[in-house]
């Protein structure tokens, strides 16, 4: 019987597949990349109404900010009950928002168009603005009525109502609800 070396044998090995391991790794990191991406993609219903009340709740400090900076000519927002529609002005002239300098354009928000349109489907349900549709605020940034003012804002069977308190204009946001 002959004795073969095996360090002598040529062995003609194939490596042009990939081994269980490799495949086993792929398949993991996949699934821990869509785990924490896909939520990041999908827009549902209840992040869009937060970002739309995180957007109007800035709009609400800037239109603050904006009165004590022009003591001389106050700033209101102007909110549209039943639509999709709010913009800031100045007291003097409700019915033209003003300008954003540092982007161009003007303080007119529509949701869905412009900078809020990741937002479509949101519709500002109600305001209990007393009547006139603005939100008005005095020289130190306190808004001009003498109760706490709201806005509910709407998205399918969703609301978030944002509640501007009288003597600082802070606004608290609500807790999304379902509405039947």
């Amino acid at each position: 019987m002959r004795m073969y070396d095996r360090s002598t044998i040529p062995i003609n090995v194939n490596k042009n597949a990939f081994t269980l391991v490799e495949v086993l790794m792929v398949v993991m990191i996949l699934a821990i990349a869509s785990a924490i991406g896909v939520p990041m993609l999908s827009d549902t219903t209840e992040s869009k109404l937060t970002q739309a009340a995180k957007l109007i709740s800035a709009d609400i400090a800037l239109a603050q900010n904006e009165s004590i900076t022009h003591g001389d000519n106050l700033r209101v927002m102007r909110v549209i009950e039943g639509s999709d529609t709010y913009w800031i002005s100045t007291q003097s002239d409700t019915e033209t928002p003003i300008l954003d300098k540092a982007q161009g354009g003007s303080y007119l928000v529509k949701f869905g168009q412009g900078r809020a349109s990741s937002l479509g489907g949101i519709t500002i349900e109600t305001v209990s603005f007393n009547d006139d549709e603005m939100l008005g605020f005095g020289l130190y940034g306190q808004l001009d009525e003498g109760d706490d003012q709201t806005i509910t804002l709407r998205k399918d069977s969703k609301r978030i109502c944002l509640t501007i308190a009288a003597s600082s204009g802070e606004v608290s946001v609500g807790n999304i609800m379902n509405v039947p």
